[in-house]
């Protein structure tokens, strides 16, 4: 099944994001040598989304509380080794960042949960309930809704079930479906071993994500911050330009690094020919193909030579291993 949770296109310039990358650059500041607010920022945004998804999941109240500090811990290890947060409670540190609070009655609670997620919560819950009613049906432990109905209410009820039966024919993918299931002899380990296998597959999925994720950020940061648009804001249009990009070069976020650098040599994108009315560096011109960003990079020496961006260097360490 899968959970769908609604993320602020301004999170990364949301105070309380700012507030939470600040707390764990203190925090870990004599670990990470190199690591300045960018990649903090990077790593609070990918905290929050990792806690969000385990919250929904398994605490979908939104309510903490009673939840093991190890558990949470776990939901969020690839992000707090190297700080002290590793080994200690991390409701402390959103509590201090401002994204859990304690209500009266000493509950420990996630801020304008319900407000964000209260409808794929409920959601939720239903499909959970509807489940568990299933189960205790087919189990017995439900009783039959017949109860109380005279005989013939309960023959015409049958009737009914059975013609609605008889009207669904199987597909010829059903009917081999079943026939599979049937001359399949699977053990118990060999079950356990496919589970563990799908499991292991969505894990790596996600970290894959959240690493193309973390790399956008900094294409965009190195971008304002070379070619002068600091005001700009990463949009749902500039964030998939990028991660189209990345998606064709197999995240080599070194490559479109590179792609500023030659933006910036290039005298017609800058404006600097006499025959360019304005500068056209904006993210939907200079990354708009791949051809363009073949060009942009393949205007720097370094990058003909192989050799990694600096900054790809500075902040490999902020993305997940797939």
């Amino acid at each position: 099944m899968s959970l769908w949770i609604k993320r602020d296109v301004l999170l990364p310039r949301n105070r309380k994001t700012y507030q939470l990358a600040e707390l764990l650059a203190q925090s870990g500041a004599d670990l990470f040598g190199g690591r300045d607010e960018l990649a903090w920022r990077a790593i609070a945004m990918a905290i929050l989304e990792q806690l969000w998804a385990h919250v929904l999941e398994h605490y979908p109240s939104g309510d903490v509380t009673d939840a093991p500090a190890a558990e949470l811990r776990d939901a969020l290890a690839p992000w707090l080794i190297g700080t002290p947060w590793a080994v200690q409670d991390v409701r402390e540190l959103l509590k201090k960042s401002g994204h859990m609070c304690v209500t009266r009655r000493g509950r420990v609670v996630v801020r304008d949960w319900l407000e964000w997620t209260g409808a794929e919560a409920v959601r939720l819950h239903n499909d959970r309930k509807r489940k568990r009613l299933e189960r205790s049906r087919r189990n017995g432990r439900v009783r039959s809704h017949s109860h109380g109905r005279s005989k013939g209410q309960t023959a015409l009820a049958e009737k009914s079930r059975e013609e609605k039966r008889r009207d669904i024919e199987p597909t010829p993918k059903s009917k081999a479906l079943v026939a599979r299931s049937a001359t399949a002899k699977l053990s118990v380990p060999v079950i356990v071993q496919r589970l563990q296998d799908v499991e292991q597959t969505t894990v790596r999925r996600e970290n894959a994500d959240t690493r193309r994720d973390v790399f956008v950020e900094i294409v965009f940061a190195y971008w304002a911050k070379r070619l002068g648009h600091e005001k700009v804001l990463l949009d749902r249009k500039r964030q998939g330009t990028l991660r189209a990009r990345l998606v064709e070069n197999g995240d080599d976020v070194s490559e479109l690094l590179y792609v500023v650098d030659g933006a910036l040599r290039d005298d017609w994108t800058m404006g600097r020919d006499p025959r360019s009315t304005k500068k056209f560096d904006g993210i939907e011109t200079i990354y708009q193909d791949r051809a363009h960003v073949e060009k942009f990079a393949g205007g720097c020496a370094a990058f003909k030579r192989g050799e990694i961006h600096p900054m790809a260097d500075k902040y490999a360490a902020a993305a997940p291993a797939v």
